[in-house]
């Protein structure tokens, strides 16, 4: 499938051209765990950075608050921490770039890797109910804590963010959708 087709399964021209960044964030959000929306992860690294951005901070805020940090580390979304961090940078969310960097960094000197995060999880049977001690066999303690200077536990909204970089990128996203 062509990029432009997967683009316009998330958000709609008119809506880039002519809706506020919370209309383009709000149908994106939408669009995103729908059937055809859902196919544009398949191609997430040919997608426009703006949109990898949009896409990245909607699953970091769900995962965040479905699951906090660990299901965040833990779940399909932990494996672009990397990118979400760059997208937090991006954005200009200076403190919770920060927080997790620190949290990567807490990951890195216990060395604990995603990958494996992830294949626990998956190892386990779908109605098992463990805690994070039991399934990892590590402790999370240090990252549970550092979790609460993230933008959920503070006076930040981390969608504040994407709006404002989306209105100072409105002009760049205009030519891209002009170009496809």
């Amino acid at each position: 499938m062509e990029v432009s087709k997967k683009i316009y399964n998330l958000i709609s021209p008119d809506t880039i051209k002519n809706g506020s960044a919370e209309d383009i964030v709000d149908e994106v959000c939408t669009n995103l765990y729908k059937e055809e929306g859902s196919k544009t992860r398949d191609n997430f690294n040919f997608l426009p950075i703006w949109l990898q951005d949009i896409i990245l901070i909607i699953d970091f805020d769900t995962a965040l608050a479905m699951s906090g940090i660990v299901g965040f580390l833990e779940n399909s979304t932990g494996i672009m921490l990397d990118e979400t961090i760059d997208t937090l940078r991006r954005i200009n969310a200076v403190d919770d770039y920060r927080v997790m960097n620190k949290i990567k960094e807490i990951l890195k000197k216990n060395e604990i890797e995603i990958k494996v995060l992830r294949e626990n999880i998956n190892s386990r049977s779908t109605y098992e109910i463990l805690n994070i001690q039991e399934v990892h066999g590590l402790n999370f303690e240090e990252i549970i804590n550092e979790d609460t200077n993230l933008y959920l536990y503070q006076e930040r909204n981390i969608f504040e963010y994407i709006y404002e970089y989306i209105d100072i990128n409105r002009a760049e996203l205009l030519t891209y959708i002009r170009d496809l």
